[in-house]
């Protein structure tokens, strides 16, 4: 978990897919099925990223996840796209920490959005305070904690 700010220049989302590599499709197929079996809800998401190696391999990349919203869309599986539809309001000059990766202010974006539609959508409820969760709630605690530190050493 990192709070820096690493700006990235937004390319936008590939017009084209470009098919998914066999062993990421294979194993896709795999967790799909599983939670089919044991009666889970499958839910996907993508979260923004940036140039890594080179523009090129940007462009695949984005090609691959239009790919795998389109597998979601036929598999009747909810698919979260934050950079193509920018439901969470990531913004890639503010809530990446590196190239590839969403820093803590962009993850509480997505991971709010995420909340939102498991509590709207399929009634999942909060178990703040509750007695059994009692874990949860140090966690939650612990990461604030943390989140201040990095904070305070960011402003340093």
């Amino acid at each position: 978990m990192r709070a820096n700010v690493h700006s990235m220049e937004d390319l936008g989302v590939a017009r084209e897919a470009v098919e998914i590599p066999e062993t990421s499709l294979e194993y896709l197929n795999k967790m799909v099925e599983l939670c089919e079996n044991e009666g889970i809800r499958f839910i996907m998401f993508c979260t923004p990223f940036g140039v890594i190696d080179s523009e090129e391999g940007y462009w695949e990349k984005q090609g691959v996840v239009l790919s795998v919203e389109e597998y979601a869309k036929e598999k009747n599986i909810p698919f979260f796209f934050f950079q193509k539809t920018g439901e969470a309001g990531i913004s890639l000059t503010e809530d990446l920490c590196d190239t590839g990766h969403l820093n803590v202010y962009g993850a509480e974006k997505c991971t709010k959005t995420i909340g939102q539609y498991l509590s709207q959508e399929l009634g999942l409820k909060s178990h703040k305070g509750e007695i059994g969760y009692e874990s949860w709630d140090a966690d939650y605690t612990l990461y604030l904690k943390d989140l201040e530190e990095m904070i305070a050493k960011q402003e340093e």
